[in-house]
């Protein structure tokens, strides 16, 4: 008999370390984000832990993992969890293989959302001269704030983004060109997500990738590993990033459950 029971971010802390450790590449900043708005819940079979699952308020299974003993029931586990939360949308990295696999194996309906960016194909400077860069303050809040793009989302976190420097703003001649974000991945881990805004009227100038450049570098300097993601359809940021050495072979997939 397959149960859950809610818990705490305190019980399974030791169970996501160990999940999170052994993916060969590092979690996506923003599956990690949904994971912290998640409900965690300790997967029972028989009455003995077999694993445990985040589920979103809206009823998205954003992360799930067993102990290997359980793994043959994986498929089996995933449709109880479907049917106990209502679960219509399950979303996976394709490096997560029991995941990955569970999903496959049920024949779920999939569409890959996002490009996930963990490799260097190259080394390029894109450097631009005489563009200085500074860390965001409060008094940009209200700039920041006023900025309608997803980058800037969720709004309720920027002012903790300003506390914690994770936002850098870029200028020239006073005029603000855009704005970099470094955000570690999870606290336990030196992964920095890294993230870019142009200021719409300098765009098709290598802004972008003169922020990459420079967020790159400090990434390195303090020996933290650059990582970032990119929606599917935006065909700009992902030549933005190849251009700038990034390869991706990764997937962030959404599966819709639907069909069971």
């Amino acid at each position: 008999m397959i149960t859950t029971i809610k818990t705490s971010f305190n019980d399974i802390e030791q169970a996501r370390k160990s999940h999170l450790g052994s993916l060969p590449v590092f979690q996506d900043y923003y599956l990690e984000l949904l994971c912290s708005q998640s409900k965690p819940y300790l997967i029972l079979v028989s009455v003995q832990v077999a694993g445990y699952a985040l589920i979103t308020p809206d009823n998205i299974l954003v992360e799930f993992d067993l102990n290997p003993r359980h793994y043959k029931f994986a498929s089996q586990i995933i449709n109880s969890i479907i049917r106990l939360f209502n679960i219509k949308q399950i979303y996976c990295q394709s490096f997560d293989a029991l995941l990955l696999s569970s999903c496959l194996e049920n024949n779920f309906n999939h569409k890959i959302i996002g490009l996930l960016y963990r490799d260097m194909a190259q080394n390029n400077d894109l450097s631009i001269p005489d563009i200085s860069y500074r860390f965001a303050n409060i008094n940009d809040l209200p700039f920041l704030l006023s900025q309608d793009d997803e980058v800037f989302e969720p709004k309720e976190l920027i002012r903790d983004f300003i506390t914690n420097k994770n936002i850098l703003f870029f200028e020239k001649n006073n005029q603000v060109l855009g704005c970099g974000f470094l955000t570690l991945t999870h606290p336990s881990w030196n992964y920095c997500d890294i993230g870019v805004w142009v200021n719409p009227q300098f765009r098709r100038q290598g802004i972008a990738c003169h922020i990459l450049t420079v967020l790159k570098k400090m990434c390195i300097e303090n020996n933290d590993i650059p990582l970032c993601g990119c929606d599917v359809n935006n065909i700009n940021s992902q030549k933005t990033l190849a251009k700038c050495g990034f390869a991706s072979k990764h997937k962030l997939i959404v599966f819709k459950t639907t069909n069971i």
